[in-house]
């Protein structure tokens, strides 16, 4: 089984990774090709011409779909009917459907667990309409309705012809289905008849190239058949007719090989693969198999894209299809955390370190984008400067701790990056940002962008802004007690100090953390005696005693302990 990151069995270790989409860049052709990141567990869509980034098709948790062992999204294929079916397996076992215009989630085609559907893997329709699983937790490939996805038989029973784990699947120019089964110990290609699922050969000797965990098989433009093997990373080709070893395609190594999970044949006729180790998809020359650098690519090497372009993490199978522009949908602006003053009004909850606000609305995957608009000097220097919010981690409560505990109270940290991380903010409720340029005294425009707005150079693609501006060094408190604590009043005294002692104390009903960690530079997530430290120097008027550490902010050399 794979080694570094992991097959299916293995996915799990993965646990939930949030990615995000890189820089968008303006869209030049209606061939998009389509990829499925089992890391972050969404679809991201490129330029099938430039490899340029357009937008996430389908994001995380969008009709159940998820990451690693949380359903990621496996086998990509579009129907007869234009949609996207989606093999998704992990927690659940279903084939979800959507829009193949817009990817909008449609429906679960095949629900949970259906004629024993067990970690489906990939996907194909047959000349019946009917569509065919992998089912490679047990063995078998699954026929469903091509109408409504209902359960009809097992086409090819558990261990039919030696079936053993079989992750891919596709019916040949013969009509036949060819299956790799994947976790024999030579990995071979067997043939069962496209009609009665009987098992009629061996069609193809894994052992004539030594290959092992054969995860992709495609026939290509030749009418030869190809087929990836993971360890190690090779593409080799057999004669379409009669399986006879032809020649290793793609060498181990070459262009950047190494653990290969998905091929297709574009429309300009060269083989792209997914590499899941190095997070990038490769292209080779249709005819030699040389590799072919995209224009995006690095020259030295196969990338389409440079690695990890548009969030791609451990990436899966890939698609290409014909779309239209995607269309750029109003984003809701974030909306500024408030707490009650001592009248029990809602205020702005302002902080020295911390910008925080909710965002997002359901369903839909936007980017939150930050302008500095006013920083005091020395940081003035990165006026105008835009950043972009991060994933968000939980982090503990406790003074002393990041990283929480079972049972602690916690809050949403982020930290400002180069790129966009697009997601559905909306389960996250308020997000704590933190980041060297978020400095006391500062003014900050907020604003979301949704994921299918292609140039994110045009500002009327983005929400209403949301602005708001930190407190004073070391003004954490309003005078007057209050449970929870109000909003800075734009003053310092000792009421502040002994505010974040109380915070670094853990007393019940004290200060937040985003409230109270004030210190250091690149700050630390705790509350110790240097935060409590600088909010006596706010109150005896020491300036904020830090200065940039780079002219530009994204070369900030400040890094933050999020867990």
């Amino acid at each position: 089984m794979r080694s570094s990151k992991g097959t299916m069995g293995i996915l799990c270790a993965l646990g939930v990774l949030v990615g995000g989409v890189s820089t968008a860049r303006v869209y030049s052709a209606e061939m998009s090709l389509l990829v499925g990141s089992t890391g972050p567990g969404n679809i991201a869509r490129y330029d099938a011409q430039t490899g340029a980034v357009i937008n996430l098709f389908v994001f995380a948790g969008s009709g159940g779909l998820g990451s690693g062992c949380g359903n990621a999204p496996l086998g990509l294929l579009f129907g007869p009917d234009g949609h996207l079916y989606v093999a998704s397996g992990g927690a659940t076992s279903v084939v979800l459907r959507y829009n193949g215009q817009t990817g909008e989630f449609l429906d679960t085609f095949v629900t949970d667990g259906s004629g024993g559907l067990s970690q489906p893997s990939a996907l194909a329709f047959g000349a019946d309409g009917h569509l065919y699983v992998s089912s490679s937790a047990n063995d078998s490939i699954l026929r469903y309705s091509g109408a409504t996805g209902a359960f009809i038989d097992a086409f090819v029973a558990s261990g039919v012809g030696g079936l053993d784990g079989p992750y891919t699947l596709t019916f040949g120019p013969d009509g036949h289905l060819y299956v790799c089964s994947s976790i024999l110990a030579e990995a071979d290609v067997l043939r069962y008849d496209g009609t009665t699922g009987a098992f009629m050969d061996v069609f193809a000797l894994g052992a004539d190239f030594g290959l092992f965990e054969n995860i992709a098989m495609q026939f290509g433009p030749d009418g030869h058949l190809y087929v990836s093997s993971a360890h190690p990373g090779k593409i080799v080709r057999y004669d379409g007719t009669t399986g006879a070893a032809m020649d290793v395609f793609v060498a181990e190594g070459s262009g950047g090989l190494e653990d290969p999970t998905g091929l297709r044949f574009g429309p300009d006729g060269h083989l792209y693969v997914s590499e899941y180790i190095g997070d990038v998809i490769l292209r080779y020359d249709g005819t030699t198999g040389a590799p072919l650098p995209g224009p995006l690519g690095d020259p030295d090497s196969a990338d389409f894209f440079p690695p990890g372009s548009g969030g791609l993490e451990c990436p899966w199978d890939l698609v290409f299809a014909k779309l239209p522009p995607p269309v750029c949908q109003p984003s809701s602006t974030p909306l500024a955390e408030t707490v009650p003053d001592v009248l029990g009004n809602p205020v702005v909850s302002t902080r020295n370190r911390f910008l925080s606000f909710t965002a997002g609305e359901a369903g839909r995957a936007h980017a939150i984008r930050v302008t500095f608009d006013a920083l005091p000097r020395p940081f003035d220097l990165w006026n105008g400067a835009q950043m972009w919010v991060g994933s968000a981690s939980q982090v503990s409560q406790k003074s002393t701790s990041i990283v929480p505990a079972a049972g602690d109270a916690t809050f949403n940290a982020a930290t400002l990056s180069c790129t966009p991380s697009f997601q559905d903010w909306s389960g996250l409720g308020t997000v704590h940002v933190l980041h060297e340029a978020i400095v006391p005294g500062g003014t900050y425009t907020i604003q979301a962008i949704d994921s299918e707005c292609t140039d994110l150079s045009l500002d009327g693609s983005y929400s209403s802004p949301l602005v708001l501006a930190t407190s004073i060094f070391g003004d954490t408190v309003l005078d007057l007690k209050q449970t929870p604590p109000g909003a800075a009043e734009g003053a310092v005294n000792i009421v502040d100090a002994l505010a974040v002692l109380k915070a670094f104390a853990n007393v019940p009903g004290a200060l937040v953390k985003a409230r109270a960690d004030l210190e250091p530079h690149c700050l630390d997530l705790k509350i110790n005696v240097s935060d409590v430290l600088s909010s006596l120097a706010g109150f005896v008027g020491l300036p904020y005693p830090f200065i940039a550490t780079a002219a530009d902010p994204c070369n900030s050399t400040c890094t933050n302990p999020l867990p």
